[in-house]
């Protein structure tokens, strides 16, 4: 979904981001657990599956990785989109679907959502 870039590029703008992939280590979840409970604003980022299988390929064959598949498996992908969804749902964490959107109109969407929130950003 482009997480880092997003934040290199909100830093740019003066905005303090982080990004936490939701799959993969529960220590994550447990630290954003915690960053939400202190008050720090999360917004969720989505692609579309067809999308991050696309990508996860070609990161795959950019560092000559063919000893996880699982990591580009379409199915494997829309289990995580929905579970990733349904986390922002259950949190009240408004999302941004990026399948379709750049970089830059990925922070500029974020910095409105702040912004609806009373943040200054």
């Amino acid at each position: 979904t482009s997480k880092t870039p997003t934040c290199i590029y909100l830093a740019y703008q003066g905005v303090k981001a982080a990004n936490v992939p939701l799959v993969g280590s529960e220590k994550h979840l447990e630290y954003l657990h915690q960053a939400m409970a202190t008050g720090v604003p999360v917004v969720g980022l989505v692609a579309s599956p067809n999308r991050l299988a696309q990508v996860r390929q070609h990161r795959l064959v950019a560092l000559g990785r063919d000893d996880t598949p699982d990591y580009a498996d379409l199915e494997r992908i829309r289990e995580e989109v929905a579970e990733a969804r349904m986390f922002f749902d259950r949190h009240d964490i408004p999302v941004i679907d990026v399948t379709r959107r750049s970089i830059e109109e990925t922070a500029a969407e974020v910095r409105a959502e702040l912004r609806r929130r009373g943040i200054d950003t």
